[in-house]
This record gives C-alpha cells, sequence and structure tokens, in this order.
C-alpha cells in the first residue's frame, strides 16, 4: 500500500463519521502507535518505502487477527 494511500484513510470524513467509523480516536491513535510506530522507529533501523508496506501489511495481518488465514490460503496458492 503506498504511503499516500495510507494518509488518505486517515483523513477526517463526514461520511465516515455518519458510518459509525472511528477517526481519530483514541482507538485509532493507539492502533497506529502499537502497529505502525513501535516498529518502524526502533533504534537503528531504517527502511525502504517497499520494505516498510511488506512489514506493516504483515503487522496489520496480524493485529486483524488473520494471520492464521493468510498463511493458509498463501500455502494453497502456492500447492496449486
Amino acid at each position: 500500500m503506498e504511503i499516500a494511500l495510507l494518509l488518505a484513510l486517515v483523513i477526517y470524513d463526514k461520511g465516515a463519521i455518519a458510518s459509525g467509523l472511528p477517526i481519530g480516536s483514541g482507538k485509532i491513535e493507539s492502533a497506529h502507535r502499537y502497529t505502525i510506530q513501535n516498529r518502524l522507529k526502533r533504534s537503528g533501523c531504517w527502511w525502504t518505502v517497499k520494505n516498510a508496506e511488506a512489514i506493516l501489511a504483515l503487522r496489520v495481518l496480524r493485529a486483524d487477527q488473520d494471520w492464521d488465514a493468510y498463511w493458509l490460503k498463501l500455502g494453497e496458492l502456492v500447492a496449486g
């Protein structure tokens, strides 16, 4: 996922409020800190955009509790 798309997802949107989606709430801020910042801002770490996007995709899978389903599906695709 491109950084610009990630930023677009967090923009204040009246439509999101009308839909009952959380925007800028404590949950969102906490998830950002836990899922993104704790991994990318470790001391001595540096990232290319491609590698940062890959590691964040995996961390989101884990945070969303989709980790096992992802690897199972990937195994099925590789097996043919």
